[in-house]
């Protein structure tokens, strides 16, 4: 009966027609103290963030965009009037980013909570947003905090950030604190602060290509007892997770060799962290 359950999963899963990449440009998703926004005293002024993701170097000709992972340092809200955020997706043309131009192609809203401060927020888009240029740009916006009437009372709100290390520089705009148009957080005096802002969706290749999917072998499949992670050359590892299929965190290794006999037999999740992008597979343990 066991092997049957199996099977039954894995014709669920084998009938997705892309595999779920995750882009994204920093080392670990920690959250560490020292975001900075534009604000005074702690509430913010109309904020935006960026990061700008190369689909020609990834090798993807296009890109769709399920979801938008942020995190969340510290949020405050003695307000009766709800704090909300946009996670806006971009196609981009034209020069180098922060040049060119944005062309807004998705956008999702999200009512911050007290409960969210310390997790990553995995906002799941209504409507997928399909890039088809050369850069794919996230924007993480914040608004200006606003009191209740009749009261003084207002929203503080920091994103998360972390210094442990990223392969590309994240970007603010904020008109109150004069940067009118996107400015690397390194240029105005904070290199350390990483923010944690990534896309996960469907890359269609270029023909010339090779995805990561094919770059990166896990096997046995399944297995009871040892599982390899093996990378092409052209790839360095940085982070492996492994999750149960309700999605519980149940190891965390920078080894490329795992021991799995003593994790229940089922179906679990491996998201491989490589600096190239995140890979997610699932595989077998019996």
């Amino acid at each position: 009966m066991k092997k049957k359950y199996y099977f039954i999963l894995s014709i669920f899963f084998s009938s997705l027609t892309f595999a779920q990449v995750t882009l994204t440009q920093t080392t670990t998703e920690n959250i560490s103290v020292g975001s900075i926004t534009c604000n005074a005293g702690g509430v913010p002024a109309q904020n935006t963030f960026f990061r700008a993701f190369n689909l020609t170097t990834l090798g993807y000709t296009q890109f769709t965009v399920t979801r938008v992972d942020f995190g969340v340092e510290s949020f405050t809200n003695a307000s009766a009037i709800p704090f909300v955020i946009d996670l806006i997706i971009y196609s981009h043309t034209g020069a180098a980013f922060p040049g060119g131009t944005l062309t807004q192609v998705g956008i999702q809203s999200y009512t911050l909570v007290t409960g969210d401060v310390g997790t990553i927020k995995q906002i799941t888009l209504t409507s997928p947003a399909l890039v088809t240029s050369s850069q794919l740009i996230v924007a993480l916006r914040i608004p200006d905090s606003q009191a209740a009437p009749g009261t003084g009372s207002l929203a503080t709100f920091f994103p998360a950030s972390n210094a442990d290390g990223q392969t590309a520089p994240a970007y603010i705009t904020a008109t109150g604190c004069g940067i009118a148009t996107p400015t690397a957080l390194s240029g105005i005096g904070f290199p350390n602060m990483h923010l944690v802002l990534s896309v996960t969706g469907s890359p269609n290749l270029s023909i010339t290509d090779n995805s990561l999917e094919n770059n990166i072998k896990v096997y046995p499949n399944p297995t009871n007892n040892i599982l390899n992670i093996e990378l092409a050359n052209s790839l360095e590892l940085r982070n492996i997770e492994i999750t149960t299929i309700t999605g519980q965190k149940v190891l965390e290794s920078t080894a490329s060799t795992i021991d799995v006999s003593g994790f229940q037999d089922g179906i679990y999740f491996i998201k491989i962290v490589s600096d190239k992008g995140i890979l997610t597979q699932k595989f077998i343990k019996e």
